[in-house]
């Protein structure tokens, strides 16, 4: 069983991706259920099978792929994956890394995590 390395009762929505850079983004904005928002990104992406929103987030990182439905990676990276398994499967991120961040900002403010298109 995996066991989440971090988790939010909020909305979640696909927010960002940079193909230049393998970053991803997941932005939850302030609102009824949290005045703060939350910036959740995603380094090294190699791959990702998700949905483009989410009622509540949890994240557990794995190096098992075995038992996963995951697309086959054909180039060998240059740093080690983990599979970071979104709300226990199936969705997933697979990535060398990940940050979050939790600010007073709106929908259009810069993320902590560099300049990326949609925020200011």
């Amino acid at each position: 069983m995996l066991h989440p390395m971090a988790s939010w009762e909020r909305d979640f929505r696909l927010w960002h991706y940079s193909i230049s850079h393998s970053t991803l983004l997941l932005r939850s904005l302030s609102g009824d259920r949290s005045p703060r928002r939350v910036d959740l990104a995603f380094f090294g992406v190699r791959a990702m099978h998700l949905r483009d929103q989410y009622d509540l987030l949890s994240i557990a990182p794995t190096a098992d792929m075995t038992q996963l439905k995951v697309i086959s990676i054909t180039r060998a990276p240059t740093e080690p994956l983990l599979c970071y398994v979104i709300n226990g499967g199936p969705d997933y991120i697979i990535a060398t890394d990940v940050a979050w961040h939790e600010d007073d900002g709106d929908h259009g403010s810069p993320s902590r995590f560099g300049p990326l298109r949609g925020t200011s």
